[in-house]
């Protein structure tokens, strides 16, 4: 059996994601937060020996993290 590491994100759009926060930092900030996530997940995932899998909530985004430099 191989190793895998799942990673499930919500698509980055203003006012859809961490909504709870954004009732008190604003939507904006929310993204960026939730932005910001995405960029540790995929630091600390390139560190892990398993294959990768990234499962959006709606599309695949063009600036999805596995295209990322």
């Amino acid at each position: 059996m191989k190793d895998a590491l799942i990673i499930f994100v919500r698509n980055p759009e203003l006012g859809k994601v961490k909504t709870r926060l954004a009732a008190t930092v604003g939507a904006e900030q929310a993204l960026t937060i939730h932005c910001n996530f995405i960029k540790h997940y995929k630091k600390h995932a390139s560190e892990v020996a398993a294959d990768k899998f990234v499962y959006y909530y709606t599309t695949i985004p063009d600036n999805d993290i596995r295209n990322e430099h």
